[in-house]
């Protein structure tokens, strides 16, 4: 959906079976201004372990309370901020940047903190869990600071302003920032 709106759009998907999908799916829509890559994005340019579990939707770098493991594989990741100085140029704006990793979106935007810092990117959209996070032995609050100490206002699932020092959500949301 986002390549019909965006001039370029870069996806990546570390299951090699929903990559292969996707690739598929470039194909057949004849989307040509869409770059897949078959890696994770982390805050760490490394090969890590991928929890391939037998719910596609749950794969993840991590423990999970949902799903048995069917296989466990090597996967390169990446930092944005590498990826960005790598394939970006004349300073070009990020317009959205969609992150679901089940409990490892932390990840994405701590590797992302040029990009953040620089307002690079203008608008985010992201999954938490404040379950998954404690399986995980994860703050689920360190999302939040990291926005707010890049100047980004973060809004929920309603188009409401959040504050996550005194509103409460449902365990499982979506969440939307964007720079102040």
């Amino acid at each position: 959906l986002f390549s019909k709106k965006a001039d370029k759009v870069y996806s990546f998907e570390p299951n090699l079976e929903n990559f292969n999908t996707f690739k598929d799916i470039i194909y057949l829509e004849k989307i040509t201004n869409r770059e897949l890559y078959n890696l994770a994005v982390s805050n760490q340019n490394s090969d890590l372990k991928f929890f391939n579990r037998e719910s596609h939707g749950i794969h993840s770098l991590g423990k999970h309370p949902k799903g048995k493991v069917l296989k466990i594989s090597n996967i390169k990741t990446i930092k944005l901020d590498d990826f960005y100085q790598n394939n970006f140029h004349n300073n070009e704006k990020i317009g959205l940047l969609k992150i679901d990793t089940e409990g490892f979106e932390y990840e994405v935007l701590d590797g992302s903190k040029n990009l953040l810092k620089n307002k690079t990117i203008k608008s985010i959209i992201f999954e938490h869990s404040k379950s998954l996070l404690k399986t995980l032995g994860k703050n689920p609050d360190s999302i939040f600071k990291l926005l707010e100490e890049h100047e980004y206002k973060v809004y929920d699932y309603t188009g409401n302003l959040f504050d996550y020092k005194k509103d409460s959500y449902p365990e499982i949301s979506d969440f939307f920032a964007t720079i102040r």
